[in-house]
């Protein structure tokens, strides 16, 4: 097997965990506030207000149907990203590799999952007002956190732009060398 044929295969491999996670995602957030009691523990401790303010056991179905809604803005944006990086993927795999529209599904992946942190910093918040929206005044909460794992994502996504830059630059000078050829 050549290393183009590996390429190839891998990259077709990762267009299709693309395709699987951009069904996954959205069905485990609809999980998640569909079946709180189970899940309902793990987002309370992610938004770091578990052990200070009470959650509810059991959600009403407003606090449900705001927190799919919440929690599906970031997921949206990630879709986006993934799509684009399928088409990466497939351009691989087809044995396509400079192209404009490899290195533009590059830079819309990069972005995307960097848009995802900055809107996650906001849903996030969103989300603590919703699990405490029926508790007694003086026990609601608006809690904001940027961890560390946030700005090394957001760092991860930076150097993703920049790498599809100078993929970019790479192909418009092999273009500018074939014409001269």
């Amino acid at each position: 097997m050549t290393d183009l044929q590996r390429l190839s295969a891998i990259s077709s491999l990762l267009g299709w965990i693309c395709l699987a996670l951009m069904a996954f995602l959205p069905a485990s957030v609809i999980a998640c506030w569909l079946y709180f009691d189970v899940f309902g523990p793990g987002i309370a401790d992610r938004l770091g207000i578990a052990r200070t303010y009470t959650i509810p056991d059991q959600l009403t179905s407003l606090q449900i149907a705001l927190g799919i809604g919440v929690m599906m803005v970031p997921v949206a944006i990630m879709m986006f990203g993934l799509w684009n990086l399928r088409q990466l993927f497939a351009g691989f795999g087809a044995g396509r590799i400079f192209t404009i529209e490899n290195t533009r599904a590059l830079r819309i992946f990069a972005w995307s999952a960097m848009a995802v942190i900055v809107v996650q910093f906001f849903t996030d918040g969103l989300l603590t007002v919703v699990l405490t929206l029926n508790n007694p005044p003086g026990q609601r909460v608006l809690a904001l956190s940027l961890s560390t794992e946030q700005l090394v994502a957001l760092f991860v996504g930076a150097v993703f732009v920049v790498i599809a830059r100078v993929l970019e630059e790479g192909r418009k000078l092999a273009d500018d060398n074939a014409s001269i050829l």
